[in-house]
């Protein structure tokens, strides 16, 4: 996707292997959720990114799922399916024989294939790590499950996931920092929406409740409503 540019903006400044244009306009970064999200770049931009330190960056997400352990821990662990569900994935490759997984990651003008090594305990955590790309320094990936309350109606999963990762130039940082958080919460909802093609519909959310403060009030509720009928059969002892 192309921008047209007036003659005050004929000036490119090259860092690494991308172009940023030292200009006013807009240049497309990213397609979310069906809509391009664009970015504007200063002309004092590449100026103050030659300047910048390298940082790394934490994402984290907790949640509760209305689905068993072991059934949240399957569909995380079958990375051989990524690409089928999971977007900008276009390979995906788990070679569990020597806990090792291939991945192929685009999202223009971003694209970054590389290896990472698995640590799996099903059905308690799945990690991956890599240093070998060419956009990342580190990307870690770490998934720690646990079964929640068993409610009237069905399981529940306790899921912490977290990506932790360093881009390896300053053009790949600016870029990235700017909708990384907004990429893993879609990556996130992508999985959710997996677990519902596979097992059905969340009764958790089929039950208004979000997240675990919902969760907490909903048990609350629940004893309170058992306090009281315990209370109505006192009553008629």
């Amino acid at each position: 996707m192309s921008t047209s540019l007036c003659s005050s903006c004929r000036r490119l400044l090259q860092l690494s292997d991308g172009y940023i244009t030292r200009a006013r306009h807009t240049v497309t970064l990213l397609e979310l959720r069906g809509q391009w999200r664009a970015i504007s770049f200063l002309p004092n931009m590449a100026d103050k990114l030659t300047s910048s330190p390298k940082k790394r960056k934490d994402y984290r997400e907790e949640k509760i799922l209305g689905y068993t352990q072991e059934q949240v821990y399957n569909m995380v662990a079958d990375v051989d399916n990524y690409h089928s569900f999971l977007p900008w994935c276009q390979e995906s490759v788990y070679r569990r024989s020597k806990s090792v997984a291939t991945l192929a990651i685009g999202f223009p003008p971003l694209v970054e294939r590389y290896t990472a090594s698995v640590v799996a305990e099903p059905p308690h955590s799945l990690k991956t790590m890599s240093t070998d790309g060419k956009l990342f320094a580190i990307l870690e990936n770490s998934w720690y499950f646990r079964s929640g309350p068993d409610l009237d109606s069905g399981p529940t999963c306790l899921v912490n996931f977290r990506v932790t990762f360093e881009f390896r130039t300053l053009l790949y940082a600016q870029l990235g920092f700017l909708v990384f958080d907004e990429v893993a919460r879609t990556m996130s909802g992508a999985f959710e929406a997996q677990l519902g093609q596979l097992h059905g519909a969340d009764h958790l959310k089929a039950r208004g409740v979000r997240g675990i403060e919902g969760l907490r009030q909903l048990l609350d509720k629940s004893k309170s409503s058992q306090l009281r009928q315990q209370g109505k059969l006192m009553e008629m002892d």
